[in-house]
């Protein structure tokens, strides 16, 4: 098993025996001295800057929504079931603006300023379709193309928070 799988395992029989102690079928919890095997990863491998701009380079060439999603990923550091859940509605301001009605953390509700780049691509992807799969298979498709680490959609988030705190973000 993977480390975090592993010591996920670890947490849900310690809190199952909790039960059982509660419940006066346990009078110790033997898993209180098991300690979580191996070193669990921090972070995901993210695109260096020479990588994200060929990245962004390819995603540019290509037409349709995959390529928007996958821009949506690097640019606007947008999480999967975000850009999923983009509506027409979510477009504001003449197109300047992007609104996030619904995500992950309430932090994640919030407007983000659409790069003149995007603003012509981004309805077409507001009206159609898709899913979390989707986006994450053609993250990695445009990986392969543009001949960078493959990464998925949500290292490209990384990717984006990175480079915007090298900027001075």
């Amino acid at each position: 098993y993977a480390v975090d799988t592993q010591r996920h395992a670890l947490l849900e029989s310690r809190a199952m025996c909790k039960w059982l102690i509660s419940k006066g079928a346990l009078s110790e919890n033997p898993f209180e001295v098991v300690e979580g095997v191996g070193k669990r990863k921090k972070s995901k491998t993210q695109l260096t800057i020479d990588e994200a701009r060929k990245f962004a380079e390819k995603c540019f060439a290509e037409e349709g929504h995959a390529a928007t999603a996958a821009l949506c990923c690097l640019l606007l550091a947008m999480r999967s079931g975000e850009i999923v859940g983009l509506t027409p509605r979510s477009i504001d301001d003449d197109g300047r603006l992007l609104r996030v009605f619904e995500a992950k953390t309430e932090a994640g509700v919030r407007l983000i300023e659409i790069p003149e780049v995007l603003r012509e691509r981004l309805p077409a992807l507001a009206d159609a379709t898709i899913t979390r799969h989707f986006v994450n298979y053609h993250v990695r498709r445009l990986c392969k193309q543009a001949k960078v680490t493959v990464v998925c959609p949500h290292a490209l988030r990384g990717t984006h928070a990175s480079l915007a705190t090298r900027a001075g973000a």
